[in-house]
C-alpha cells in the first residue's frame, strides 16, 4: 500500500493582505469622520450679523422669571418675553413695513448650524406689532394669531412659512426652538 498523505491545513489568523486591507479601511473611515467633524466645526465658528437679544435674570413686578428663565427685551416692539434657558440665545431682526413693526426670530444655535436659518429669515417665527385694537376680520392685511392685546397696540405671532434647511437634524432643532418660543408667548409683557 502507498503512503496516505494526511496534510492538515492549519492556517490560523489573518493573512498579510487582509491586515493591510483592514488598516486601509480604518484609515479611510477615520479620515472621512475627521473631515465631517472639521466641516461641522467650521459652520459653528462662522458669525452672523443679526442682533442678539439681551437677556437678563432680573426680576420685575410684571414677570418674575424662575432660575431657568430669562427676560428678552425687544424695545422695537415695546415688549419683553420670558424664555427658558433652552432658547436664551434668541436672536431677532426688527424691521418696519408699512407702519407695522416686525421682529423675526432665530437662535444662535440654529444659525450656527445653518446660516440660512438666521433671524433675517425668521427661522423660528415672527412677531408683529400693530397699533389699535385687534379685529379677527383682519382689516389690516396682517397674518398670524393674536398673542396679546395691550391698551394701544396688539402683538401677532406667525410661524415660519417655509423650512430654512433641508438637513433633518437642523430642521429638528428649528422645530424644537419654535415649540419653546410658542410656549413662551403668554409671558409677553409691555416694557416699562
Amino acid at each position: 500500500m502507498g503512503k496516505i498523505s494526511n496534510s492538515i491545513n492549519n492556517n490560523k489568523g489573518f493573512t498579510l493582505v487582509e491586515v493591510l486591507l483592514l488598516i486601509v479601511v480604518l484609515i479611510l473611515v477615520g479620515g472621512l469622520g475627521y473631515l465631517g467633524y472639521k466641516q461641522v466645526n467650521k459652520k459653528s465658528s462662522t458669525s452672523t450679523s443679526t442682533t442678539t437679544a439681551t437677556t437678563t435674570k432680573t426680576t420685575t413686578p410684571a414677570t418674575t422669571p424662575t432660575p431657568n428663565q430669562n427676560i428678552v427685551k425687544i424695545p422695537e416692539l415695546g415688549i419683553q418675553i420670558t424664555v427658558p434657558d433652552s432658547i436664551k440665545d434668541l436672536t431677532y431682526k426688527a424691521e418696519n413695513m408699512d407702519g407695522v413693526e416686525y421682529t423675526s426670530f432665530s437662535t444662535t444655535t440654529v444659525t450656527n448650524l445653518d446660516a440660512a436659518c438666521s433671524a433675517t429669515n425668521g427661522a423660528i417665527g415672527r412677531l408683529s406689532k400693530t397699533s389699535g385694537q385687534y379685529s379677527s376680520i383682519g382689516t389690516n392685511g396682517e397674518s398670524g394669531s393674536l398673542v396679546k392685546q395691550f391698551s394701544t397696540f396688539y402683538i401677532l405671532f406667525s410661524s415660519p412659512q417655509s423650512t430654512c434647511s433641508m438637513d433633518d437634524n437642523i430642521q429638528s432643532q428649528v422645530t424644537q426652538d419654535l415649540a419653546v418660543l410658542r410656549s413662551s408667548l403668554p409671558s409677553i409683557a409691555q416694557l416699562q
